[in-house]
Parts: C-alpha cells; structure tokens; sequence
C-alpha cells in the first residue's frame, strides 16, 4: 500500500512538473513607433521630453546644447530569466561631438545594484564611427569599466542584447541585415529593473539627432510593477513537491524496512 502511495505521490509530481513547464512560456512586448505610436504606459520618458517627438517614421529624438543629459524610454516591466532586446534605429543627424565623447544611440541594462551594461552605436570626436560593447560592476563604490569598440559606419543599425543565465551576447547589423555577434561579457542572472534605449550625448552638451523605429523584448518573464512573478511562485511549488516527494520516499522506505523484519521468536 506505501509503495502505490509513492508511486501516486510520484506520478502528481511529475504532473506538475509539466504543467509548471507549460506555464511559464517565454513573453514578448513588441512596439512599432510608425505613424506617430508611442506607448508611454509601458514605455516611459526618460531625459527631457521636450526633445523626443513621434512621427510618422518613427520616435524622433533631437538633443540640443546646452542640455548634457540622455533623451529616450525606459521599458517599465522588469526582465526575469533569459531574454533578448533588439532596437530599429537610425542616426539622422550627428554632428562631430566634444572630445572625449561618443554621441549616438544606446540600449543599456542594469540591476540596480552591482551589474549594467549597453550596446551603442556612436560616433566620436575624430569622426570614429563605432559600435561599442559595454558592462561595468559596482565594488564597494568603485565603478569597474569594460567595453569593446567595433568599427561600424551604417547609419541604419539593429541593436541587440541577449542574457542567457549570466551571460551577455551583443549582436549588431545594418538594418535589413544578417545579426552580427560582436561581444559577449559575464553578467548577472538576477531581475533586471532597468532597460532603456535613448539617443546618447556621451555626457556632454553635445547634439545629436536619432530615430527609434520599433522596440522588441522577448523574455522568461515580463514583470508589470505590483505582479507576482510568476517563475519565483513555481519554483516556491516546485520546492514543495519536491519535498513532499522525498518525505513520502522515506516513509514509504521505513515502512517496507518494517515488513522485511522478522518477527521476534515466542
């Protein structure tokens, strides 16, 4: 009878397994700037609105000096799990930045903590024309930088980041074009609050003119402020099944141990 018991115990286990398996597909939030779209809601202004217009051919973004900071979105769910972003872009108009900077157009990642990273295609004060890979780490309030440049003209550019378990892909290519790998870094595996894409004036009054045409992030998990998390709460099931597992095991176990012993002689 301990034995059928275990046996059930087993077979409710692996039923949940597949159905936790089924539950948990991958999510995808994908968002076309044509004809004027913009999604605020989801899609949030980050550095002075003032410069960011939709139009008919895209999220225009046109920084002007003396402003120093960043113009874009930030995608506003967190990313939990593996996941891919890829950005539609072009750099309209770039004029030749201060030295010492790099203008142009960015998806950049971070945890909040420790971990971030970006993917940017820019151009510099020698007229450079680069993709540049980047992550960094926070030690104790010490910033630890790294990054790759590439030589890159196109002014039309896909912009892409892949996280599998810690590890970062950077892939790029002409619009239109096959994706091109051209880093990878160690990362983090934990949620990532932080995912923006913005036209990049590298710190400094420097202009820059750029166009965002559609924005793509497929993910594990896809987590909307005030939501569980979903993937968290199944393995919370999944440990308890586990353990309910392995408790019906070891009873039924003693049990049979019990049977086989030989009754005390009278």
């Amino acid at each position: 009878m301990a034995s059928a018991v275990l046996v059930r115990v087993v077979w409710i286990t692996l039923a949940a397994l597949w159905l936790a398996r089924g539950s948990l597909g991958a999510e995808t939030f994908s968002e076309s700037f044509l004809n004027k779209r913009h999604n605020q809601a989801m899609l949030s202004v980050i550095g002075d609105g003032r410069f960011i217009e939709p139009t008919d051919d895209g999220l225009e973004i046109h920084v002007q000096p003396p402003a120093t900071e960043n113009a874009g979105f930030k995608f506003v769910p967190q990313l939990i799990g593996d996941f891919v972003v890829t950005v539609k872009a072009s750099l309209l108009d770039v004029p030749k930045p201060l030295p010492g900077h790099g203008t142009g157009i960015a998806i950049s990642l971070e945890d909040g903590q420790t971990y971030g990273a970006s993917i940017q295609r820019v151009v510099f004060s020698d007229n450079r024309q680069s993709l540049v890979s980047h992550h960094f780490t926070i030690d104790a309030g010490h910033y630890d930088h790294k990054s790759k440049e590439t030589s890159f003209a196109p002014n039309n550019v896909t912009l892409q980041i892949e996280r599998k378990g810690s590890r970062l892909i950077y892939r790029a290519a002409e619009k239109g074009g096959e994706m091109q790998e051209i880093d990878q870094a160690d990362f983090t595996a934990n949620p990532i609050p932080i995912t923006l894409v913005y036209a990049q004036t590298g710190g400094g009054p420097n202009e820059v003119r750029a166009r965002i045409e559609s924005f793509e992030i497929t993910a594990d998990e896809l987590l909307r402020p005030g939501q569980r998390s979903k993937i968290a709460d199944s393995k919370k099931v999944l440990i308890l099944l586990v353990v309910a597992l392995g408790i019906a095991a070891v009873a039924t176990g003693a049990f049979l141990l019990r049977r086989k012993r030989p009754k005390p002689k009278e």
